[in-house]
């Protein structure tokens, strides 16, 4: 597809560098390190004039959960445009050429999470939902005890997760169903270790919890939790308050 002579499409693996480093110098926040290559180049599109790349984004094909039931969906990051790329329209074609994309494919919806709303919102794009952090004082975590058992686990043992996570995700609209890009990101770490419990009562797996200490060390960051009851989400409490 093109547009005053910007081309759309796929790259190839010795592409994927150039654009990358295109696209984490027009990103408003640093992305994770590594995000871009642990994506794969094959998930990227990118515009191209005259052969140059001038801008780029990855579309990743997973689901969300609504009414009880996975919708295919596709997720756009890491959008990019470089400096001469700008105000000649690449990051229209990009958004328009993507969602057309998707469109063939049979992706019913597609979200992302924007550094800025005006080009989105243009092709249809609304806001649907909040990012929330919460945080505490551990002296305020104690509650009273109970007899469920918080067990330490590790990345590995992913299936009991996998299946407590979207036993949680199913009851409310807009969850993911988190494919492998996301599971990997939130269970491993190249940098500072992450630690995986789960919390069992006596006959089945009622939560989770990974954690890891923060950069500056005076806190502790949960990477993700879930607790089916108030019970699990007790223990989880008085575990970091002990």
């Amino acid at each position: 597809m093109s547009k005053d002579q910007l081309i759309y499409g796929s790259i190839e693996d010795k592409e994927a560098k150039e654009l990358w480093e295109i696209i984490y110098q027009s990103l408003h926040r640093h992305a994770q390190s590594g995000w871009n290559e642990h994506v794969g180049y094959e998930r990227f599109r990118a515009v191209k004039k005259k052969e140059k790349i001038l801008g780029g984004l990855g579309i990743i094909d997973m689901g969300q959960w609504f009414g009880g039931k996975i919708v295919r969906t596709g997720a756009v990051t890491s959008v990019g445009v470089a400096p001469e790329g700008r105000g000649l329209g690449v990051a229209s074609v990009l958004v328009k050429e993507a969602l057309y994309e998707m469109y063939e494919s049979e992706i019913s919806i597609s979200t992302l999470l924007p550094s800025s709303t005006r080009v989105y919102r243009s092709f249809g794009y609304e806001r649907a939902g909040v990012k929330i952090t919460y945080e505490t004082k551990i002296q305020d975590m104690k509650v009273k005890k109970n007899t469920l058992d918080i067990i330490e686990t590790s990345s590995n043992d992913r299936e009991e997760i996998y299946l407590l996570y979207n036993q949680r995700a199913k009851l409310g609209n807009g969850n993911l169903d988190r494919g492998s890009v996301l599971w990997d990101l939130i269970l491993e770490s190249k940098g500072r270790k992450i630690f995986h419990y789960i919390v069992k009562d006596a006959k089945n797996i009622v939560g989770y919890v990974n954690f890891q200490q923060a950069r500056s060390a005076n806190h502790i960051r949960v990477r993700d939790m879930v607790a089916l009851n108030a019970e699990a989400a007790k223990k989880i409490l008085n575990f970091f308050y002990d």
